[in-house]
């Protein structure tokens, strides 16, 4: 496994502790000692938020998400890979187009703080613009992978 997968790997595992521990702190100040915590909420929240997205772009394979297999896997090997040219073309563009969206979108929300902590919106939400970017890319790389395996499957 290469070093960034494990840099990617142990970010994600990150987040998820950070929300983990906010709630075990939460239960336990709340419930234990009687003392809520305003900020462990907005910390798991936002942690789970962003770990979960992040996973989602750079540690899922796309081969690993969504698909209707049932349908798929009954193609024959041609038709597979012309539905992943097409689905994975059409998927990434629409990624892509809605990225000046989310630009913009973060550029409002850049004026707005959350409750407790006060951390700009823009910070927490800009994991969506990320999704946008990676997962676009990688669908337009498989489309041309993709491409490249029906056309040689198409000369021989």
């Amino acid at each position: 496994m290469p070093s960034l997968q494990i840099v990617s790997r142990l970010i994600s595992a990150s987040f998820f502790a950070v929300s983990i521990i906010a709630i075990l702190l939460q239960v336990i100040f709340r419930y234990l000692l009687q003392w809520p915590l305003g900020w462990t909420t907005e910390v798991a929240i936002n942690a789970f938020l962003i770990g979960s997205w992040w996973t989602i772009c750079l540690n899922v394979r796309l081969q690993d998400h969504v698909k209707i297999g049932l349908v798929f896997d009954r193609l024959p090997v041609w038709a597979q890979h012309l539905s992943q040219i097409i689905a994975c073309t059409f998927a990434g563009c629409m990624l892509l187009l809605a990225l000046p969206g989310s630009l913009k979108y973060l550029e409002v929300v850049n004026r707005l703080v959350t409750g407790v902590l006060k951390v700009p919106l823009s910070w927490i939400y800009v994991v969506f613009t990320f999704f946008l970017v990676v997962v676009g890319f990688r669908l337009l790389l498989n489309a041309a992978r993709c491409l490249r395996l029906f056309y040689i499957g198409a000369t021989k």
